[in-house]
């Protein structure tokens, strides 16, 4: 299985992604999301304490043809994440305040990466164990702006479906920044 430890490593899934896009004369504005959306956020303001991720998350937020887009996406070997998490909505993903697009040379095909807070909100309301490892022991949390992420967990917490689920991480987020040494 790949791993894929900084954004070198996956810029060669994001060419070929773009290529294939050419071939199918297709356009696509595409947001990277999880684990590959932190490293990404990570690097880029000079962090590089993220762990290494295993697979390309990604949603779409405009396609040409939405019709080959699932099918290219999975050629390249890019995940789509848009039915699995709940958090954050994609009308937070389309607020360009909220999302940077990266400088990298493709022609049909637009990178984005959302805001630290919006990707640490998606480990806050899952129930991986894996995802309360990274806000446990990774650096996701010291980059966030903590007003700014309890405004969004307040707000994104009327939307999601399972809040009452005992294993989300949600309800140890207190804990959480209690343990980080962090004023919530």
């Amino acid at each position: 299985m790949k791993k894929y430890d900084d954004i070198t490593s996956m810029l060669s899934v994001l060419y070929d992604f773009n290529e294939r896009c050419v071939r199918a004369n297709v356009y696509c504005r595409l947001v990277l999301l999880g684990g590959s959306g932190i490293l990404t956020y990570m690097q880029l303001n000079g962090n590089y304490t993220f762990r290494p991720t295993s697979d390309l998350d990604g949603r779409v937020l405009m396609a040409s043809n939405l019709d080959v887009i699932p099918t290219l996406l999975q050629q390249s070997g890019i995940q789509i994440v848009s039915g699995v998490m709940e958090v954050p909505p994609q009308e937070d993903l389309l607020n360009p305040n909220f999302i940077k697009r990266l400088t990298v040379n493709l022609s049909n095909v637009e990178v984005f990466v959302p805001k630290i807070e919006l990707l640490a909100c998606a480990k806050i309301f899952s129930k991986r164990e894996k995802d309360l490892n990274d806000l446990l022991y990774t650096e996701i949390l010291n980059e966030c702006d903590l007003g700014f992420l309890r405004d969004l967990v307040e707000e994104y917490k009327y939307g999601v479906t399972f809040l009452g689920h005992p294993d989300m991480n949600y309800h140890q987020l207190d804990e959480i920044m209690k343990r980080r040494g962090l004023v919530w």
